[in-house]
């Protein structure tokens, strides 16, 4: 029997679970990636759960549960692909004639499903920041509760504690010579001009009892471009970190 697949989906359909087959040898390419087939499915890494739950929480129209989808969907097919590959791969050492082209093919297809898997999960993971920096970090969603555990982990707090403790340092204590290669992504006026407020934050981020709200907008003021850290208004960086502040000692 044969069901059809998701529409889009790079397997237009999948075969039904068989009853093992007794007399196929062992050493078979099919017999093995069926094996394959059926360890890499697992529901709990299909990110369907999570997905009902962001939907039913925040609407299927939300970007989040849509972007939760798009990774168990491509999951589906990166782990589908992945047993095809090993079943290719088998089919080879049996010196099958069409197992080099479908190793080939199969290759190529898992390469764009682990980039585009990866790609969605950051969008994801983007999603997820978005809505603890604007103070939902209550929101009872798989994604959302285990990204703020991980903004409020000790290794996340240092590192952004580290990352602004840097530029501090270099905007307070520039070399003498700036190489051209080496001149810093932002202004060091700005940075200078905020010292007192930057060393604030780096005191907070070191201390355990603060709100993922703050550690969230932290982390996109060191990673979005657009980022008022690398503008060139001491203003605008002043009015954030008081932002962050704020949201820190909530």
């Amino acid at each position: 029997m044969l069901d059809r697949g998701e529409p889009g989906s790079l397997v237009g359909m999948r075969v039904a679970v068989r009853p093992p087959d007794l007399i196929r040898s062992p050493t078979s390419s099919r017999r093995w990636a069926g094996i394959v087939r059926r360890r890499l499915r697992s529901p709990r890494q299909s990110g369907e759960l999570p997905s009902r739950t962001a939907g039913s929480v925040l609407g299927h129209a939300h970007p989040l549960p849509r972007s939760i989808d798009a990774v168990g969907s491509v999951g589906r097919q990166w782990r589908t692909c992945a047993a095809v590959l090993a079943g290719a791969l088998i089919a080879q050492l049996e010196r099958r004639a069409w197992a080099i082209a479908l190793t080939i093919s199969a290759g190529l297809v898992l390469l764009t499903l682990t980039m585009r898997f990866f790609t969605l999960r950051q969008r994801v993971r983007d999603e997820v920041i978005h809505l603890i920096a604007e103070g939902h970090e209550a929101l009872p969603i798989a994604a959302v509760q285990r990204q703020r555990q991980q903004l409020l982990s000790q290794r996340t707090r240092g590192s952004l504690a580290r990352t602004i403790e840097k530029m501090l340092n270099e905007a307070l204590s520039p070399p003498r010579i700036m190489m051209r290669g080496a001149r810093p992504l932002f202004s060091i006026r700005v940075i200078a001009g905020v010292a007192p407020e930057l060393r604030v934050v780096i005191g907070l981020l070191r201390t355990e009892k603060i709100r993922a709200r703050g550690v969230a907008l932290t982390e996109r003021l060191l990673v979005h471009g657009d980022s008022p850290l690398y503008g060139r208004e001491a203003g605008a960086l002043r009015a954030e970190l008081r932002r962050i502040l704020s949201a820190l000692e909530e």
